[in-house]
């Protein structure tokens, strides 16, 4: 899970270094982060499933919350209004 997350960031990390538009930085992440999203959420979603964690307890809170909140579609990629996915992660814990 973790290696998934950090390609994730090193992916909006190579965005910005390239100086892509948000356009092209929001292409860029569907092409190469959105896979790695996908695979993660299906990760996710089969902790549940498989009965290998406990919904209620703090790690199926924490798996919860990345389900719903931070790996939601909507808020996955930064446009124009979000930045980048380090300044997501900032507003939301504000």
């Amino acid at each position: 899970m973790l290696e998934s997350l950090a390609e994730i960031y090193h992916n909006d990390e190579l965005a910005r270094k390239q100086n892509l538009s948000v356009e092209e930085r929001l292409s860029f992440h569907q092409a190469h982060s959105g896979p790695v999203m996908d695979k993660l959420q299906a990760w996710l979603r089969a902790q549940f499933e498989g009965k290998n964690v406990e919904p209620n307890s703090g790690l199926g809170q924490a798996i919860s919350y990345l389900i719903n909140q931070s790996l939601a579609p909507a808020d996955a990629f930064p446009t124009p209004t979000r930045g980048s996915l380090g300044q997501q992660h900032l507003r939301t814990r504000a």
